[in-house]
């Protein structure tokens, strides 16, 4: 089967599509026929050798976290799903590949009107979106910053804390102004002067700040004057550390409940997970260039069979 691997630390050329056996489900495990799985930054920090003091890399290493596909086999002691059901998975560093071994309580099953693409997405933007929610708490009519606004977790978040009836500045390239004022944020170049902009937009203060792209925006956060209990970073764990702000990730909100309610709010329009590209297996150094390019709007996937949607 196929699965995509790196042997070194580096850009996107250590990225290699190479023939491996084909994974045995252990017990606790279903094996699952990947459909579809997505693209995060974090998978990038890893490639890149960035996140060694939160989550070490052995060599040979898979890439990818999250999934969809259909359950092909069960290891022992498994109930509650079958052969040939669809599912949504978190399968760490191992997503982008033709088979899949999945914990079965790290899944849950895909509705037959939620896309495979969009289905690929739903676990880590849920428990990572959720997660820095729980962490900040945005409320009725407090003026919340979200920086990357138009990327994977930052399109969420958006929706979420505008949700909440905060006011959102919404930090983005004015190519993505249009779609966050539809989602009813107030959009802001990032940049150089963003700090001064951020002043101009909110005269009163800002109450949150939600880092999701890192590069000095902890710092533009607390120079706004916000409260380190009201700002996370999901991309800045060295500012977390020495400004004392909130970290809180995918590992915080690691449940296939929230995965389901994230689900619920996107069947039901309540939010939408914007899909940039839709790249084959084949072509996934293509597809992280474009994700480290950062200027994607929503989520980049990889496509690992034919698809109607």
């Amino acid at each position: 089967m196929r699965a995509v691997q790196f042997h070194q630390f580096g850009g996107i050329d250590v990225l290699s599509l190479e023939d491996v056996a084909q994974p045995e489900p252990g017990p606790g495990q279903v094996l699952v026929h990947v459909v579809c799985a997505a693209l995060n930054p974090g998978d990038s920090r890893i490639r890149r050798g960035e996140a060694q003091d939160l989550m070490p890399t052995t060599f040979p290493s898979g890439q990818g976290f999250e999934l969809a596909g259909v359950v092909v086999d069960l290891g022992a002691g498994v109930d509650g799903v079958g052969v040939d059901d669809a599912v949504l998975a978190l399968a760490p560093r191992r997503a982008q590949a033709d088979f899949v071994t999945v914990d079965a309580e790290m899944m849950l099953p895909k509705p037959d009107s939620l896309g495979w693409a969009v289905a690929s997405c739903i676990p880590s933007l849920a428990s990572t979106s959720y997660a820095a929610i729980n962490a900040v708490r945005p409320k009725t009519d407090e003026t919340v910053v979200v920086s990357a606004a138009a990327g994977g977790v930052g399109t969420i978040l958006t929706q979420l804390v505008v949700a909440t009836g905060a006011h959102v500045i919404a930090t983005a390239s004015p190519a993505n102004f249009d779609f966050l004022a539809q989602l009813g944020a107030t959009p802001v170049a990032h940049g150089a002067g963003l700090t001064e902009r951020i002043r101009q937009l909110a005269p009163d203060g800002v109450d949150a700040y939600f880092d999701n792209f890192g590069h000095g925006n902890v710092a533009t956060a607390i120079t706004l004057g916000v409260s380190p209990e009201r700002i996370n970073t999901i991309a800045d764990p060295q500012a977390a550390r020495d400004y004392g702000t909130h970290a809180a990730g995918l590992t915080d909100a690691l449940s296939s409940t929230v995965w389901a309610d994230l689900v619920d709010k996107v069947l039901s329009q309540q939010v939408t997970i914007p899909i940039h590209a839709l790249y084959p297996l084949t072509q996934v150094q293509a597809a992280y260039a474009e994700l480290d390019s950062h200027h994607a709007r929503g989520k980049i996937v990889l496509s690992l069979q034919q698809i109607d949607h």
